[in-house]
């Protein structure tokens, strides 16, 4: 049975899509994402894009007395944000109605609904899965130190389940679901569980920062703010929850498009330590005491995969 912690773990597994800036030159503020390659399938059309390479980090040029001058004749163009599955068309050329891309637009002709091209959305061809991602596992040796319960929270699940959405440039969502955990012996559940040892989160919300020069991550927190919980367990008589805010710092390149990354949680200058932990023995409603007068610690690892390539661009483009 190894050690995970419960919110840090949780945080870490999507603090993925976050990103070291070793060396870099610029302190321009992180944002997610697509560099996209521009052909004739593209949807919307775009004939030409502002960029030159696949990181969307130079820009398109032309020299002028010597000089670098932008020009719009790249075969890249960057959207910011999340990836997109479906677009809505500056003309009413595409196939669906609908925002969602799932109903055709349609003439009727003699009683009969045929597609006519009319729509006012469309499929984007080259990241077409969406903004959502999944945690697929959670290396070893992650802990939440806390007296809160006379010990670390362990849990046997040598994956977890984990699921979020990017929701704009500089912000996530994310759930995640952890089986057979357990402290000194006693099954852990969250507060609206079902299934004893089984814990989920509460939502949560993420939005990009720099926890120290040379590095960026996810300031983690409940999606109703810091005071909230962001966990919410019992333990066979046990009660214990967490709110306040976390953030860690990914190990894996930036500054390119993935469709995984690594993120760590640590004890360092380069993820942030502010989570508290409060403890009941009467249930849920309380009352609450704060643990020992100091934060909690969370210590762990992760991989997560995305739906859709996304990059976390760190730099400004430059000629």
């Amino acid at each position: 049975m190894r050690r995970i912690s419960m919110i840090g773990v949780c945080i870490a597994a999507v603090l993925a899509l976050t990103a070291a800036i070793a060396g870099s030159a610029q302190a321009a503020a992180p944002e997610y994402g697509q560099c996209i390659k521009l052909t004739k399938y593209t949807t919307p059309k775009e004939k030409h894009g502002k960029y030159e390479d696949a990181t969307c980090l130079t820009f398109s040029h032309k020299l002028k007395k010597g000089e670098p001058v932008a020009q719009e004749k790249g075969n890249y163009e960057w959207r910011s944000g999340a990836p997109l599955s479906c677009e809505k068309l500056a003309k009413p050329k595409g196939k669906y109605e609908d925002a969602a891309c799932t109903k055709l637009h349609v003439k009727i002709k003699k009683g009969v609904e045929i597609p006519d091209g009319k729509g006012n959305y469309e499929k984007v061809e080259n990241f077409d899965n969406g903004p959502g991602f999944e945690v697929k596992k959670q290396a070893p040796g992650g802990e939440l130190q806390t007296a809160a319960l006379g010990g670390p929270i362990e849990c046997a699940t040598k994956s977890t389940v984990g699921k979020g959405t990017i929701t704009g440039p500089k912000t996530i969502s994310v759930t995640v679901l952890f089986e057979t955990c357990e402290t000194s012996g006693k099954k852990c559940t969250n507060k609206a569980g079902a299934i004893k040892g089984d814990i989920e989160t509460n939502p949560l919300v993420g939005s990009l920062y720099v926890p120290s020069l040379g590095f960026v991550g996810t300031d983690f927190q409940a999606a109703a703010g810091k005071e909230e919980m962001s966990s919410e367990i019992e333990c066979e008589g046990q009660f214990a929850r967490t709110h306040d805010d976390v953030g860690g710092h990914i190990t894996s390149p930036v500054n390119v498009m993935t469709t995984s990354g690594t993120e760590k949680l640590g004890n360092d200058a380069q993820s942030k330590q502010s989570l508290l932990t409060e403890a009941s023995l009467t249930g849920f409603g309380g009352p609450w005491a704060p643990v020992g007068g100091a934060k909690s610690l969370e210590l762990t690892e992760s991989v997560t995969t995305y739906d859709s390539a996304v990059e976390v661009r760190t730099k400004e483009p430059e000629l």
